[in-house]
């Protein structure tokens, strides 16, 4: 039911971005119902905790200047998914000594490196939490796009379209 929910929503905030509306409450409502249906399916602590890290963070980016707070949360919660997976490695975090340099890309980096370990080490366990990743993945570059300028801000609107399968997928995996 909760993958009905999302995907009305889903197509609802959809259409109020090409319209040119801000559809902000609906992308955060996606968000909600995911962590509480984790919530209420009493998922494993390390599941509903990276839901809730991606909340948060989720809450930062859509509704204040704070990117990277929102960051630093998503890097959580990838740091949580290695703890599903069954694996640590923490090497990416040897990135920070770059922190003083240029905060943003020095935490971006950080996120990148953990993301695709996560993918290399999901595909042989789980093909749904996989996909999870990947789709994650596509977000976060297409969100590294917009922002470079590489393609037209337009684009914006396929942040959303992987984002919320990404988070199908990711409840799907452990449920």
């Amino acid at each position: 039911m909760i993958y009905f929910i999302n995907i009305i929503i889903g197509l609802l905030f959809i259409c109020f971005d090409l319209l040119g509306y801000n559809s902000n409450l609906l992308k955060y409502l996606v968000s909600f119902n995911s962590l509480a249906y984790l919530i209420i399916k009493r998922a494993n602590i390390y599941v509903i905790l990276a839901m809730a890290f991606a909340f948060i963070a989720d809450y930062f980016l859509l509704f204040s200047d704070l990117y990277i707070l929102g960051i630093i949360l998503f890097i959580f919660v990838q740091i949580t998914y290695m703890y599903l997976l069954n694996y640590h490695n923490y090497l990416p975090l040897c990135l920070l000594i770059f922190i003083f340099v240029d905060p943003l890309i020095t935490l971006v980096l950080i996120y990148l490196c953990f993301s695709l370990l996560n993918l290399y080490h999901s595909y042989p366990i789980s093909k749904s939490f996989f996909t999870s990743i990947l789709l994650l993945l596509l977000c976060d570059i297409t969100i590294g796009l917009v922002f470079l300028e590489i393609v037209d801000p337009r684009c914006f609107i396929f942040i959303w379209i992987f984002y919320l399968p990404s988070q199908l997928f990711f409840i799907f995996s452990f449920l």
